[in-house]
């Protein structure tokens, strides 16, 4: 798998995964900053980067981390500015695009953050480790046809 198939795949659960949490929110009546958006987000990027693990049969190397994760914030700011887009055209005119602005940015940041600590790094940390308890990695289902074998 390649990053623009991890990148799609992160999209697309991304967007499913915030549309269930929508439904949840309306349905269950949960309050609106329920922590449900964090939720998707680190669904959909550990999902991604899970399969990328499973078709590739490895983690992302350093450059491809960096890549992935700079990928992925930018997907989940440009989701961001749309929903913040289709906010602010239905808001009162006084409401400012500035703090809209800044809240995105502030919300991406930390986001960033979050996708870079589930990004690979720590799987990464607990695949050697399970490697090197059982001799075999974690992507690997049978130890006899596992690429990634000692």
């Amino acid at each position: 798998m390649t990053l623009k198939g991890v990148f799609l795949r992160f999209f697309l659960l991304y967007v499913a995964l915030l549309i269930v949490a929508g439904l949840i929110v309306h349905y269950w009546g949960l309050a609106s900053g329920s922590g449900l958006n964090m939720g998707a987000l680190a669904g959909s990027v550990f999902g991604a980067c899970f399969d990328f693990g499973r078709k590739n049969g490895r983690y992302f190397f350093r450059d491809e981390k960096w890549r992935s994760v700079l990928g992925f914030a930018g997907i989940d700011v440009a989701l961001q500015l749309f929903s913040a887009a289709a906010a602010l055209s239905s808001a009162p005119a006084e409401t400012g695009a500035g703090a809209v602005a800044f809240a995105v940015g502030l919300v991406g940041a930390l986001h960033a953050l979050a996708i870079y600590r589930r990004g690979g790094g720590e799987n990464a940390r607990q695949a050697r480790d399970q490697r090197a308890l059982t001799g075999r990695s974690p992507l690997c289902r049978r130890a006899a046809v596992c690429p990634l074998r000692n």
